[in-house]
């Protein structure tokens, strides 16, 4: 199995999602995995009715769950709707409220009890109480 498709299935990606780039990093223990949106066609996230594709966000970096020990970010250029109803909106994304997203919240909040918090910084890229979630 070739990079691209594995991290398709960890991700949980289906049509029209890609994984389109898998970059490893070894000196700074990361993993960047990009993917793109290979349809002309969203979902407006409020009333789930179907749209073209009015533009997409600039190239945005999340945090992911690590992989294999090391900080694993996702890369994205966020497609958009243009709802009759809402106005411009993210198209839906990836599933959201996902079972990743639910993992990595779960790892941040088990990191939260155990961990000193200048470790808890280090590791997650987070300071104090704010977190930075899988998708915005």
């Amino acid at each position: 199995m070739k990079d691209k498709e594995l991290f398709k299935q960890i991700l949980g990606l289906s049509h029209p999602w890609e994984v389109s780039k898998v970059d490893l990093d070894i000196a700074n223990e990361e993993v960047e995995i990009e993917i793109i949106y290979k349809s002309k066609k969203g979902f407006c996230p409020e009333c789930e009715v179907e749209y073209d594709i009015y533009d997409h966000r600039e190239k945005r970096r999340w945090r992911h769950l690590d992989t294999c020990q090391m900080k694993t970010y996702i890369v994205c250029k966020v497609p958009r709707i243009k709802c009759k109803e809402h106005g411009v909106k993210r198209s839906k994304f990836l599933g959201q409220k996902s079972r990743v997203e639910r993992l990595y919240y779960l790892n941040v909040l088990l990191l939260s009890y155990y961990w000193p918090p200048k470790t808890r910084a280090k590791r997650h890229n987070f300071y104090g109480s704010a977190l930075i979630c899988f998708i915005i």
